[in-house]
């Protein structure tokens, strides 16, 4: 059977930078039909919940990635980009799906593209 893997904040669990959610019942139901794992890689990757808000500045998540784009919090203070985690997932043949690196209409595509009803 395929699995998903999905973050931690999309299935309800508060571990976004505000200490909330993004809960989209859809992916839920995969998780309550045991067809995902769910991980926070910010969290896994040390960050704490709640924390500074962060934004990609100069490009997308893949660009992060290369070194081509920086992730900066509120004030102004660089995150590194390639944690510990996405490099964990990639060693073991995971592809990291990067939400911020999509368009706005992001949840939409993804459900549509990975044929999710």
């Amino acid at each position: 059977m395929k699995k998903y893997l999905i973050s931690a904040c999309l299935v309800g669990e508060n571990v976004r930078y505000d200490a909330k959610n993004c809960l989209q019942h859809k992916l839920k139901q995969l998780l309550d039909k045991q067809q995902a794992v769910v991980i926070c890689p910010e969290v896994s990757g040390g960050l704490s919940t709640p924390r500074q808000p962060a934004e990609i500045v100069g490009g997308d998540g893949y660009q992060v990635l290369k070194g081509q784009a920086k992730v900066k919090d509120a004030n102004g203070h660089k995150i590194s980009g390639k944690g510990v985690t996405v490099a964990l997932l990639e060693q073991h043949g995971f592809s990291p799906f990067y939400l911020l690196s999509l368009p706005n209409t992001w949840l939409k595509q993804a459900l549509k593209y990975y044929a999710i009803n």
